[in-house]
């Protein structure tokens, strides 16, 4: 059907968290808040929102996230 109105149909590959940077972006997110901060005594989730991504900032370095995205074969100049 796709066909018939002269589109190409791509399928995409399945998914694999082994390929996928964030996942290890997360990973290492989750050991620093985990280990480096106290989690628990928010007043709302806007406030453990902004401790997360502060924590972000300051773990995901460019050369983690470089090699992030080395591991998973995609080219970053």
């Amino acid at each position: 059907m796709v066909e018939a109105r002269g589109c190409k149909l791509e399928y995409l590959p399945p998914y694999s968290p082994d390929f996928n940077p964030i996942e290890f972006s997360i990973s290492v997110l989750k050991k620093v808040v985990k280990n480096q901060y106290q989690t628990d005594g928010f007043e709302s989730p806007k406030q453990f929102a902004q401790l997360v991504l502060k924590a972000a900032m300051m773990a995901i370095t460019p050369a983690i996230a470089r090699n992030q995205f080395s591991h998973c074969k995609i080219q970053v100049d």
